[in-house]
């Protein structure tokens, strides 16, 4: 558990300690930033083929409502959850593309590019990190 818990510390103070917020933007601008973010993904997803609700809740690993929740953008202001995220990540037909895209929306939401606070930002890394290394994956986005 200490392994994992140095592991998690790491990984944060990594992403962290390298870009710094942008304070001299509006808030609205940065939740615009965090929402076209989400868009290219969306986008992404269309691109590769994955049209109706059904097939891209599927590749996402998501259920039909947290799918639709996602594509459409209901998430402005906090963004998407770790757990959505987690679960997004550990699905196998996820394609790299896609993948690509959710990996730096964490990078940039842990960075504190979509306006979120430490503290905000600092309970996101520890339940992503704490939900990464229980599904095993935490060794995906670290690399």
């Amino acid at each position: 558990m200490e392994v994992q818990s140095s592991a998690v510390a790491e990984y944060y103070r990594m992403l962290t300690d390298a870009v710094k917020p942008h304070r001299t933007q509006t808030m609205s601008a940065l939740k615009a930033r965090q929402s076209a973010k989400i868009r290219e993904i969306v986008s992404t997803l269309l691109a590769e083929g994955f049209v109706t609700l059904d097939t891209q809740a599927r590749v996402l690993g998501l259920g039909r409502s947290s799918a639709w929740s996602v594509l459409h953008n209901h998430y402005k202001n906090t963004g998407l959850t770790a757990s959505t995220i987690d679960h997004i990540l550990s699905s196998p037909r996820l394609p790299q593309s896609v993948r690509v895209l959710v990996i730096e929306y964490i990078e940039d939401k842990l960075a504190g590019r979509y306006g979120h606070s430490h503290q905000q930002r600092r309970r996101f890394a520890i339940l992503l990190t704490a939900k990464m290394a229980e599904s095993g994956h935490l060794e995906d986005i670290a690399a």
